[in-house]
C-alpha cells in the first residue's frame, strides 16, 4: 500500500496567481532531489491542469489526478503531492480535508491589503504552510509586510514571502 508522505495544497487569489507555475517548479525541484511526486488539480479546468502539469513534467499517468470538487479527489500516493487548487471551497477548508498544508499564492494588486489576503485563511492558521506574494512593487513590500505581520500577530501566526516585480 503506497501512501503520500506530504500533501501541499497551492492555492491562488484569482486568476493567474501562478498556482500551475509555483506546482511545476516545487515539483521539478523536489524531483531532482529524489523525491517521487504527484501532481492533482481541483476546481473547474481541473483536467486541462492535469493535463498539461503531467506533459511539462512527464508524470506517469498514475501521478496525476483531477476533480471539480476536493470531496472527490483521489489524492495520487507520492513522497510529495502537490495539489492545485482551484474551486469555490474555502481554501483552508480543502486543504484541511485534503490531509495537508496550505500554501497560499497571492498576485499583488493595486491596493491590496493585509486583510484581503489573509481572510482566505479565516481561523485555521493551522494548515498554513505560508503566504507567498508575487509581482510586489518594490516600495509596496515594506508597507504591505509590515500590515500582514501586524494581522498576523493578532492570530498568533506568521509566515510569508515576497516577490518583487521586475526588481521595480
Amino acid at each position: 500500500c503506497e501512501v503520500t508522505l506530504a500533501v501541499v495544497v497551492i492555492a491562488g487569489m484569482g486568476e493567474a496567481a501562478g498556482k500551475t507555475a509555483l506546482a511545476c517548479g516545487l515539483s521539478a525541484h523536489f524531483s531532482d532531489q529524489g523525491k517521487r511526486v504527484a501532481y492533482a488539480a481541483v476546481g473547474p479546468q481541473a483536467q486541462e491542469h492535469a493535463d498539461f502539469v503531467q506533459r511539462a513534467l512527464g508524470l506517469p499517468a498514475a501521478a496525476v489526478a483531477a476533480a471539480a470538487d476536493p470531496t472527490a479527489l483521489a489524492v495520487p500516493p507520492a513522497d510529495i503531492t502537490f495539489v492545485e487548487f482551484a474551486g469555490t471551497h474555502p481554501v483552508a477548508g480543502a486543504a484541511s480535508a485534503l490531509g495537508g498544508r496550505l500554501l497560499l499564492l497571492v498576485r499583488y494588486q493595486q491596493r491590496l491589503t493585509a486583510r484581503e489576503i489573509i481572510d482566505p485563511v479565516g481561523d485555521q492558521c493551522a494548515v498554513l504552510a505560508g503566504v507567498l506574494v508575487n509581482a510586489v512593487p518594490a516600495r509596496c513590500i515594506f508597507p504591505l509586510r509590515e500590515a500582514m505581520d501586524r494581522c498576523w500577530r493578532r492570530r498568533a501566526y506568521g509566515c510569508s514571502a515576497w516577490f518583487p516585480r521586475n526588481g521595480r
